[in-house]
């Protein structure tokens, strides 16, 4: 398959809409529409886990997209000038009011590649629980942000993450696949 041309039906803000044209290895031309990201479209997601208590961070975040409620990790776009280290630091304080230290970074992944053609880092952190700058987190939210901060054992996650979604929040597929969907 190759692409042949790609149209912009629309662009605001933060978003646009393609129209990517491509011909088949049989000549078959077929359409594909996209949604990009105005500037990056790169993201970190983090996996925090709080020490010694071994907890998770996730966050319940009112997203204006699907209006409603979702569970969820701290995340966000990254900046052009910061690595994905520095973004998710940035980020977990922002969200969270938190500071940790980065364990691991993943490789660039793909999500909803059947929409988009953004690349996300998952990043692992560590948040000493017991450190001074941890006691008392206060968050830095943006201004459309609305955030609260929920930290659960790994046996306590699969009952909160279902507990929100009988009261009618929705949950990320990253957060079910890592705690939600507990193989027996």
């Amino acid at each position: 398959m190759k692409k042949i041309v790609e149209n912009v039906l629309w662009e605001g803000k933060w978003l646009r809409a393609v129209d990517k044209v491509f011909e088949k290895d049989d000549g078959e031309i077929i359409h594909w529409e996209t949604v990009e990201r105005q500037g990056s479209s790169r993201s970190v997601v983090i996996i925090a886990k709080m020490i010694p208590s071994g907890r998770f961070v996730f966050i319940k975040q009112y997203r204006q997209t699907v209006e409603n409620w979702v569970v969820g990790f701290p995340a966000g776009l990254l900046d052009e000038n910061l690595t994905p280290e520095d973004q998710a630091q940035k980020e977990l304080f922002e969200e969270t009011g938190y500071t940790g230290k980065v364990v691991k970074v993943s490789p660039l992944l793909r999500f909803s590649t059947g929409t988009n053609a953004s690349w996300m880092n998952l990043v692992n952190m560590e948040i000493d629980e017991s450190s001074e700058e941890n006691l008392h987190p206060v968050q830095h939210l943006e201004k459309a942000e609305e955030i609260s901060v929920h930290l659960k054992t790994r046996n306590e996650a699969q009952d909160f993450i279902l507990n929100e979604m009988n009261a009618g929040t929705q949950v990320g597929s990253g957060v079910w696949y890592l705690f939600g969907n507990v193989l027996e």
